[in-house]
């Protein structure tokens, strides 16, 4: 009963919040969105894993950041959205830049799969056999798995170069009208999901994909409802293939982990109910554990992990976390969710008030690009925590290095196109001097 009453007020809490602010896309409502998808399901397939207290906990958290995010957004968004010129239908040159930077970055992407082919000892004249894929695919799980493998550093310059392809094509994909732009703004997650065929990690397409449509949100806060892209039929089928294609290469990549001997699909149905659901049970199994009288706050260490291993502060280690041998399903998981992380670094009312301040920020920034007078830092801005908060059921997005290397240089590339991407969103014919291309 407790857990079903638990389960409720979660619900409340969340459609309140989409109530208040008045769309999924507000940073409250997002948030509350991705928890509502990555823990109600869960109560349905294990709920003998699934404790009240996990539920009351992200309950909790999901208020902090519609508290947060309200308080900005009942502030800013009092201007109406700019009103612009209708579509005239006609090409638009100053995106020919924007879309050859996605084309490149999103390259890095391809160099890293050929990295990772030339890491695990084979060429490129060998993929044309099938049992090549199949033998790295059990190479770089046994390397993840039972050993401290680390990719080549140059490799991982090349997956940093496709996660800034997928932040950039997914605001290019907001504005883009033709299908050719389109399938340029798209290849990072392509390149992502190769990657994810070798190595049989997920991440690299999820995060990808995660990164496309946080671009993808993030520039549509800032576009006039005239000009935003509207979700045909058409868009939504694709959208629906896009979805069943990850999931199929993601079930794909377990089969090939594992190998044709040892997997069938009891197993495979295991594992994967173990990624979908594995972070409540993981969560609940540690708030049942933890001791919380030597909980010491970290001041960092876990929600940024990425950068205090940069600046030398603390090692990060693969997953971050040890599974809890609680019971089946959590001896099997070490995703904890950001929401660990933030306790573990700044206790749990310091973790409810900087998840209030994320909210704040974010609805400034959501509300600045809706009123027409954000920037390409607030444009940025909305992209993090978008991405943040579709990968906090994970771990904290900001805790990879890698990503966030690829979060200054889409920075840089955002700054450059702000001019550009305004106006081809509300229909002014200019653009900025420094991506004007013939």
């Amino acid at each position: 009963m407790s857990l079903a009453l638990s389960t409720a007020f979660l619900i409340v809490i969340i459609l309140a919040g989409r109530l208040a602010q008045g769309s999924w896309r507000a940073p409250g409502a997002f948030f509350g969105l991705i928890w509502l998808i990555a823990s109600v399901p869960a109560i349905a397939f294990l709920p003998r894993y699934v404790s009240a207290s996990t539920m009351l906990l992200v309950a909790s958290f999901v208020g902090a950041m519609l508290a947060g995010s309200q308080l900005t957004l009942n502030r800013d968004m009092r201007a109406a959205p700019p009103v612009s010129a209708p579509y005239s239908g006609q090409p638009m040159p100053r995106l020919r830049a924007l879309a050859a930077a996605v084309f490149v970055f999103s390259l890095g992407g391809i160099a890293a799969c050929v990295g990772y082919v030339w890491d695990a000892g084979y060429s490129l004249l060998e993929l044309g056999e099938p049992q090549t894929w199949l033998d790295m695919a059990v190479h770089y799980s046994a390397a993840r798995y039972h050993g401290d493998y680390v990719e080549p550093l140059i490799v991982r310059f090349f997956l940093a170069s496709n996660f800034v392809g997928a932040m950039v094509g997914g605001v290019l994909l907001a504005v883009a009208r033709t299908a050719p732009v389109r399938i340029v703004a798209g290849l990072p997650a392509l390149s992502g999901a190769l990657i994810t065929i070798i190595t049989t990690a997920k991440s690299p397409m999820l995060l990808a994909g995660v990164f496309l449509l946080s671009g993808w949100l993030a520039q549509r806060a800032s576009m006039p409802p005239n000009t935003a892209v509207r979700i045909s039929t058409g868009r939504s089928i694709a959208i629906g293939v896009a979805v069943i294609l990850m999931g199929a290469i993601g079930t794909a990549s377990l089969a090939l982990r594992y190998g044709p001997e040892t997997t069938d699909a009891a197993l495979l149905t295991e594992r994967i109910a173990g990624y979908v659901f594995g972070h409540m049970v993981a969560l609940s199994a540690w708030l049942a554990t933890e001791n919380w009288n030597l909980l010491e706050p970290t001041w960092g260490t876990f929600t940024f992990a990425g950068l205090f291993e940069f600046l030398g502060l603390s090692t990060r280690s693969a997953g971050l976390y040890e599974p809890i041998g609680l019971n089946e399903w959590s001896a099997e998981s070490n995703v904890f969710s950001a929401l660990r992380g933030a306790i573990i670094d700044f206790g749990l009312f310091g973790a409810w008030l900087v998840t209030a301040l994320a909210g704040a920020l974010s609805g400034h920034a959501y509300s600045r690009l809706r009123a027409g007078k954000g920037t390409a830092l607030s444009r940025l801005g909305l992209l993090v925590y978008y991405a943040f908060a579709a990968w906090s059921p994970i771990v904290s997005v900001l805790s990879y290095n890698v990503l966030l290397l690829a979060i200054v240089v889409s920075a840089i590339i955002l700054l450059l196109a702000t001019r550009s991407i305004e106006a081809v969103s509300v229909g002014v014919q200019r653009c900025a001097p420094s991506l004007e291309s013939p």
